[in-house]
């Protein structure tokens, strides 16, 4: 078998007809969609304190909620994603302790695994891939936008 070709480990035998059948396994769980989706979730929070400034203490007490919420929650989808998998068939499916690196890493591994049985997998991480670089993006330009309006406010 070439690595292009996915791995099908699942087959069994029709009762009426004894023809082996294969069942295909979904790679794509909520879990992993809501991992890709994190940077969007935490836009919102992330412009409220740049608004209000970081001095602030609502953006500090924003920050100091959503930041540990954030990890937290990233967390515990990685481990219900990886549990999913292994209940849908894909015995080696990728540690959650993978996301404590980065979610990218968690998703990479997650392709890795994924792409052997299905061939597949690699929606979430250009999701997240995607997601990322636009945010980052919004996020740069916001940044530069009001710190030139300040430049040209107080020369």
């Amino acid at each position: 078998m070439s690595t292009d070709e996915p791995y099908v480990p699942l087959a069994s035998l029709d009762d009426d007809t004894y023809q082996a059948r294969v069942v295909t396994i979904d790679d794509t769980t909520r879990s992993a969609v809501w991992i890709a989706l994190i940077p969007l979730l935490t836009l919102f929070p992330a412009m409220v304190m740049l608004i209000l400034g970081y001095a602030s203490p609502l953006a500090s007490a924003i920050g100091a909620l959503v930041v540990p919420a954030a990890l937290v929650a990233t967390a515990v989808l990685a481990f219900v994603d990886s549990h999913e998998l292994r209940r849908r068939g894909i015995r080696e499916a990728a540690s959650g302790l993978w996301i404590f690196l980065s979610p990218f890493a968690y998703l990479v591994m997650r392709w890795r695994v994924v792409r052997m049985y299905r061939g597949g997998g690699w929606g979430p991480l250009v999701a997240l891939s995607g997601i990322s670089f636009v945010v980052g993006s919004f996020a740069v330009i916001w940044f530069g936008t009001i710190k030139g309006i300040e430049a040209m406010v107080n020369p």
